[in-house]
């Protein structure tokens, strides 16, 4: 596994970023090289990984971007003194295949259990219905003249090869909503040329 380096120069601007698969392979190897059960080893990745080096600061640089207010009563330190070491037969139930159980019995002894399903949806939307209504033309808009392409991040071929096929797998569908995503952040933060303020409707 060999480090890629990417070399950005801009009018005043030059960004080096070096990306290799092997220093992400051995932070995330020691989260499910243990003797915890694979349920076990998801939690202590999602929560060591994912939400202190993912979702937090990415989340928190946007928040305070846009000069908005941040409210996360799930992550307070009395909710996180006590979540992470309930044992996962609290947390989840196997033979349901249910989850978040301890925010399912709050809901329940409020009277408030009607507001949530059984089935899991965590972040997901339905991205093929996305893909169709509306994903689609917005990824032909802006990935036809794609700037993370033309500074050399994503392979035009890639795009060009599969933007456009009639039955999209949903993972080629997600891929493309990701690359979506990095293109107008690019335009936002890396090419200033969108504004913060423009829609996507």
């Amino acid at each position: 596994m060999k480090e890629i380096v990417f070399l950005i120069k801009k009018k005043f601007l030059t960004i080096i970023l070096i990306f290799s698969w092997k220093s992400i392979h051995d932070i995330l190897l020691p989260y499910f090289d243990n003797e915890l059960s694979r349920l076990e080893q998801v939690f202590l990745a999602d929560y060591n990984g994912k939400l202190l080096y993912n979702f937090n600061p990415i989340n928190t640089n946007i928040i305070k971007n846009f000069k908005m207010n941040l409210l996360t009563p799930i992550l307070n330190d009395d909710l996180l003194s006590i979540g992470p070491h309930l044992i996962h037969a609290k947390k989840y139930d196997s033979t349901n295949d249910l989850g978040k159980l301890p925010f399912r019995t709050i809901l329940k002894n409020n009277g408030h259990d009607h507001l949530v399903g059984n089935q899991k949806l965590g972040f997901n939307v339905n991205t093929i219905n996305l893909w169709k209504n509306n994903g689609h033309n917005l990824c032909k808009e802006f990935l036809t003249d794609s700037r993370v392409v033309k500074d050399g991040w994503i392979n035009d071929d890639w795009i060009k090869k599969h933007i456009d096929s009639l039955e999209l797998d949903v993972k080629y569908v997600n891929k493309f909503f990701g690359i979506l995503a990095f293109e107008i952040w690019y335009r936002l933060f890396i090419t200033k040329e969108m504004n913060s303020n423009t829609t996507l409707d």
